[in-house]
């Protein structure tokens, strides 16, 4: 019974109330996939996203912050390159979608990145998250997400973990 209490106590607490303005902020790892990959290490960063709650399960979302992405040794020990590390600055839209439960959670976003370094640029990015509230003030997603630009594309897997101001 107390179990069946507690679930009901955290489900009220997680879901939106439709208007409600809402903040986070979070730290992230990111681990380049494709062509970035080759180029590029681990990215660390920070980021801060806004919410507006339109309906009682879904939020509008604005997401943005900077990820480092870490410089790689390429070659062999005749011939070694070192790239510079890259910055990324996401400027994402996206629409959060609470699973009836109130903790799990999926989040589709569109924008555009600014990148920071040698051969600075900027692309058109797209995102998907998935998301589960440890806590109803903690969470953690994992998200995939691309950068395009001239027929190429950035892409990476994110992790972050957020502690929200509601």
């Amino acid at each position: 019974m107390m179990f069946i209490g507690m679930f009901f106590i955290r489900h009220a607490d997680a879901q939106q109330t439709a208007g409600k303005v809402t903040v986070d902020a979070g730290i992230e790892l990111a681990l380049p996939v494709g062509d970035l990959k080759e180029i590029q290490s681990l990215g660390i960063g920070a980021t801060a996203k806004l919410g507006y709650a339109v309906i009682q399960d879904g939020r509008i979302t604005f997401q943005t912050g900077y990820i480092n992405f870490l410089g790689k040794s390429i070659g062999n020990s005749e011939f070694e390159i070192k790239t510079e590390s890259l910055g990324l600055i996401p400027l994402k839209l996206g629409f959060q979608y609470q699973f009836p439960s109130g903790r799990v959670y999926l989040e589709p976003q569109l924008g555009y990145s600014i990148f920071t370094g040698d051969g600075s640029t900027s692309a058109f990015t797209y995102a998907f998250n998935i998301g589960y509230y440890i806590q109803p003030k903690l969470d953690l997603s994992l998200r995939y997400e691309g950068a395009t630009k001239e027929g190429g594309t950035l892409s990476h897997m994110g992790l972050r973990i957020a502690y929200h101001f509601h």
